[in-house]
């Protein structure tokens, strides 16, 4: 779901205005890198015939999310921004198992466009966000609230249930061979 901020998704995208766009493909895919999408999407931006890049590209190996301040494209200056977001989507959808890739749509100034520290900034916060919604994490914030005996318990129920199932486990396997 993309966070419009600063304009709403009817409104015209407009002549040389400046956005930031945030992008964010963790999660999507099992067959290609989250870079390699996010070079992708850099690549194929213009693509869209809504925004060209106005800042290099930021990704580095192992990034999930990109933030690019763009200009518009004199060609899709009318068209709204729920087109353009599609039209970005369309071209971020150019690899196997891609979803939502627009996180935030932002106005910004032309002056803010040059202002590394607010994009790094930006991209942080999305990083934090998706840390924090991790499986990974959501897991240990359930084991902490347990406390220490109650992960050993629920370890030690695990470890249990492993043990009594697994000569039964075995059994069937060995029926199925012969």
């Amino acid at each position: 779901m993309t966070t419009f901020i600063g304009t709403s998704a009817s409104s015209p995208i407009g002549f040389h205005k400046t956005y930031r766009i945030t992008f964010d493909v963790s999660g999507q895919g099992l067959f290609f890198l989250d870079d390699n999408k996010l070079n992708f999407i850099y690549d194929h931006m213009q693509d869209s015939g809504a925004f060209t890049p106005l800042s290099p590209n930021p990704t580095v190996a192992g990034d999930d999310v990109m933030v690019v301040d763009v200009v518009t494209i004199d060609a899709g200056a009318n068209m709204s921004m729920a087109e353009a977001v599609r039209r970005l989507e369309t071209v971020a959808g150019g690899y196997a198992g891609a979803g939502s890739s627009v996180r935030e749509l932002r106005v910004i100034s032309a002056s803010d466009a040059s202002d590394a520290a607010s994009r790094d900034a930006v991209k942080d916060a999305a990083d934090k966000q998706n840390e924090e919604d991790s499986f990974s994490h959501r897991a240990a914030d359930a084991f902490a609230s347990l406390g220490h005996y109650g992960t050993l318990a629920v370890f030690a129920f695990i470890a249990y249930a492993a043990m009594l199932y697994a000569p039964t486990i075995t059994a069937l396997t060995r029926r199925r061979r012969a």
